[in-house]
């Protein structure tokens, strides 16, 4: 199973590959997408410690 970080980094590596594309920073691309992306994931699907 992924963890919501997995899931997230998932879907920032396609941001970079996006802005690759386009010509823009893909760190900033990668960081901004990410970051957007784990707080959805971990409000939307919270994992639990056990």
């Amino acid at each position: 199973m992924l963890t919501n970080e997995q899931r997230a980094h998932d879907l920032a590596i396609v941001a970079a590959g996006i802005a690759a594309k386009s010509g823009d920073d893909i760190y900033v691309a990668y960081k901004d997408a990410y970051d957007a992306a784990i707080k959805a994931f971990n409000r939307d699907f919270p994992e639990s410690r056990t």
